[in-house]
């Protein structure tokens, strides 16, 4: 993946550019310190994403951002700026391959954007020309689901679950939550709920057995874990057979 840092400040560029040697998702970072400049690296080669600055002299931000959409609308963007003015986030925002950023944000959030924006750029190549990218997100969501309900015994946290998709933790819970419309942990919460319950239903399993088979260890976590979601204790409902939605 390649990557265009855009800013007039030649100490903000060095950050950037710093904070990504060596990531795995970069193959090159190139430098521009103004949008004339960046243009032309954009019309020499392929650039996956760009960080840029909104305020710079002659061209700034969202002029260059409007450039890039008309000539490279494969190209993500990042604008990080000490900025915040309305007008520029409502600028930003109109367009989904384009991410906002302050200055102030921690490098740990700077690298989940660029992570977030090299995923966007990935699914679009590997969709084709004329594909939405974001219609190649339902997928992975699909996957993901799928994973979960066959291992509810297994280890099933963000982290466990973003390297089985291969995506970054942060970036995977807002994906599963736009395209679901879920909390990823609450997903995992019901399905667990959902299947114990089944099981509770079947004469020869346990308390223990159930809570084992959902992934709880302990015993006393599940069964107050398992109130908190039907109103009845998993002794209760093994007994009674009922359970109300």
């Amino acid at each position: 993946m390649n990557l265009l840092i855009v800013d007039d400040e030649r100490h903000i560029v060095n950050w950037i550019r710093a904070l990504f040697l060596g990531h795995p998702a970069v193959d090159e970072a190139f430098t521009a310190f103004s949008a004339q400049e960046a243009l032309a690296h954009l019309d020499a080669r392929r650039i996956d994403v760009v960080i840029t600055d909104i305020r710079m002299p002659r061209m700034g931000g969202l002029e260059l951002m409007r450039e890039i959409v008309n000539r490279h609308p494969r190209c993500q963007i990042i604008f990080l700026t000490g900025h915040s003015e309305f007008e520029y986030v409502y600028e930003a925002i109109r367009y989904p391959n384009v991410q906002y950023l302050l200055k102030t944000e921690d490098d740990e959030r700077i690298v989940s954007a660029l992570e977030e924006a090299v995923a966007r750029s990935q699914a679009w190549m590997a969709a084709g020309p004329d594909v939405n990218p974001e219609a190649t997100l339902d997928p992975v969501v699909r996957e993901l689901t799928e994973y979960i309900q066959a291992n509810l015994a297994g280890d099933l946290s963000l982290a466990a679950l973003s390297a089985q998709v291969h995506y970054n933790p942060s970036y995977l819970s807002r994906l599963f939550k736009r395209v679901s419309g879920t909390n990823l942990n609450q997903y995992v919460f019901e399905q667990r709920m959902q299947r114990a319950r089944q099981l509770l239903k079947t004469p020869r399993t346990s308390v223990s057995s159930a809570a084992h088979e959902v992934g709880f260890e302990n015993a006393q976590y599940f069964a107050t874990a398992f109130k908190r979601r039907f109103g009845i204790t998993p002794q209760a409902c093994r007994d009674a057979r009922h359970v109300k939605e």
